[in-house]
């Protein structure tokens, strides 16, 4: 794809019988060949929605091109207007989007061939856990009664429930208000600002 002179050769022409070019003042001005980008590079991606992993996620992506043609390069970009970068040097997706996916533009080129856009949206959602905390009961004695305990719930079979491999809360607190000393029952609740996230 490009542009280059097309240039007559002086030393090749040869004059009509009877004529002599000396006679002649010739100028030799030059054409242009030109070669457009060719047509038929496609890109199509489609949308990553799921719970929070701690994996890295992409949109999918699939590349149609001509046969016979180069090796297509796949760019990504956060903008329309790029930069355009390898998916080794893009910013890996893998924390939760909040309540706004990411929209992800994708382009591929292909030598000599015009380039193609697309986007689709990844989008990663919070992991629900329920922590809960522990029951306790005794007989009336006249000391607080308090329990500190509590776990994680366990979700069974549910796909995207819990915390990811070794992620979890180190520790945390009970409310103030978590004892109970007469007679009676009262809530055992976390306090969900004393919670401190194990490390990493």
């Amino acid at each position: 794809v490009g542009s280059h002179a097309n240039t007559i050769d002086a030393t090749s022409i040869v004059a009509k019988s009877g004529t002599d070019l000396a006679n002649y003042a010739v100028a030799y001005e030059p054409g242009l060949l030109a070669v457009a980008a060719g047509t038929g590079v496609s890109v199509a991606v489609t949308p990553y929605e799921g719970f929070y992993d701690g994996a890295a996620h992409m949109v999918g992506l699939e590349v149609t091109k001509p046969s016979g043609s180069g090796e297509a390069a796949v760019a990504y970009s956060l903008s329309p207007e790029g930069p355009f970068v390898p998916l080794a040097e893009f910013a890996q997706l893998k924390d939760v989007t909040k309540n706004d996916p990411v929209t992800v533009y994708v382009r591929a080129t292909v030598p000599n061939y015009a380039a193609a856009t697309a986007s689709a949206t990844v989008t990663i959602k919070p992991r629900p856990v329920a922590l809960v905390a522990g029951t306790a009961s005794k007989v009336y004695d006249q000391t607080p009664l308090v329990c500190g305990e509590w776990s994680v719930k366990d979700g069974g079979a549910v796909v995207g429930y819990g915390f990811v491999g070794e992620e979890g809360v180190a520790s945390l607190k009970m409310t103030s208000d978590s004892v109970q000393t007469e007679v009676g029952s009262h809530a055992n609740t976390i306090d969900a600002t004393s919670i401190v996230a194990k490390s990493g």
